[in-house]
């Protein structure tokens, strides 16, 4: 009897510990399936999540904006779909002017006959791409998806996560770039030199805020420079989505952009870029190369208060003076080289009109006190006849 004790025991035993095993091996199973549905949804996350979930990134006004641009849709709108994502693209919608309602996936019998249908959600699955199908079948029915409508707000969005911050508010600059408002630098150079029909070169356009102005105020072209390639990214996703047909990005230092590699232009901008310089008065001779007119912005230093002690800067015969300072290159508005200068304000102006320019100072403001530079200015640099 206790031998057939021992032998059910065993037995026994034997049965939890495969039992036993069993589990282990289940739940190192789930474990690794975890781990992979983790891994696809950061890569899903990262770089292949449905386009309509961009709408979560933006106010209604921006999405909007973007979709007015983008889209011929009709006055009335309805919505298929129900969730968060659905009523945001409503509301964005609603910005455009246009009149729009929500409907339930699963209740079209009242959809207007003259409405056109944005299917917001589900976005993903067969029953999603057979309602699609299905509406679409109707005669004379104009269907989208709001991956559609959104794919622009994606680009955007695709490139805050992949190459940084932009450095406006994005809301912001986007209006910029659609040219509304128009960047006040740009507006207070209209008031002093027409920009309709020029041929315009523009120095580090960053975000693309200052481009869309000048787009929107007129100019027959604008011929881009960028070395930084986040911004170059930002630039070209601006010119696609807003359809700048008269654009063209080059990608070069500053500093050897002359006229004779790229010739003449109306106009040269180059605002709040000129500090961002090793050889500031190299970059400053070759815009005298590109054209009889140059727009010039940046930051200034005050001889009386200088922040740190003022060094002379010698090309050419011209001399000035300036203040260095250190650059923080992980900024997207940085140049590319560690150390700047900030001139002083006056010996800039001597400076063009040593090279031939009249200079009118269109505003010369004192900046915040924690800044390193004390003023900024803008003037205009017209070549005498």
């Amino acid at each position: 009897m206790p031998r057939l004790k021992n032998s059910a025991a065993r037995a026994v035993n034997r049965l939890l510990a495969r039992a036993n095993l069993a589990v282990v091996r289940r739940d190192r199973h789930e474990a690794l399936y975890a781990a992979q549905m983790g891994r696809e949804q950061q890569a899903l996350g990262r770089d292949a999540r449905p386009l309509h979930e961009a709408i979560r990134s933006f106010d209604p006004a921006s999405a909007g904006l973007l979709i007015a641009r983008g889209h011929p849709l009709g006055p009335r709108v309805c919505v298929v779909g129900q969730g968060n994502d659905a009523r945001l693209l409503v509301d964005a919608l609603t910005t455009t002017g246009r009149a729009v309602t929500l409907h339930a996936a699963d209740r079209l019998d009242d959809l207007p006959a003259d409405a056109d249908l944005v299917v917001a959600e589900p976005s993903l699955g067969r029953d999603a791409y057979d309602l699609v199908s299905t509406l679409r079948q109707e005669p004379g029915r104009r269907v989208y998806t709001a991956d559609q409508l959104l794919a622009d707000s994606a680009l955007f969005e695709a490139i805050d996560q992949l190459v940084g911050v932009y450095v406006q508010p994005l809301s912001k600059a986007l209006g910029y770039m659609a040219g509304a408002p128009v960047w006040e630098p740009i507006a207070k150079l209209q008031e002093h030199e027409s920009l309709v029909g020029k041929r315009v070169i523009e120095f580090g356009p960053l975000d693309g805020c200052m481009t869309g102005s000048l787009v929107a105020a007129g100019v027959a072209s604008v011929t881009c420079v960028e070395v930084r390639l986040a911004n170059v990214l930002k630039v070209l996703v601006a010119r696609q989505v807003m359809g700048w047909k008269n654009v063209e990005i080059v990608v070069d230092d500053m500093h050897n952009v002359d006229g004779a590699a790229y010739g003449q232009f109306d106009v040269v901008v180059a605002h709040g870029v000129y500090y961002h310089s090793a050889s500031p008065l190299h970059f400053l001779k070759n815009l005298t190369t590109l054209g009889q007119t140059i727009f010039l912005g940046g930051y200034c230093a005050d001889p009386e208060q200088a922040r740190v002690p003022l060094v002379t800067l010698s090309h050419e015969g011209q001399q000035v003076r300036a203040q260095p300072f250190r650059e923080k290159l992980s900024n997207d508005g940085a140049g590319v080289h560690p150390s700047g200068y900030y001139f002083v304000a006056d010996d800039l102006t001597r400076l063009l009109e040593g090279w031939g320019f009249d200079v009118e100072v269109m505003s010369l403001e004192r900046v915040a006190a924690d800044r390193q530079a004390s003023h900024y200015i803008r003037l205009l640099a017209r070549k005498r006849p």
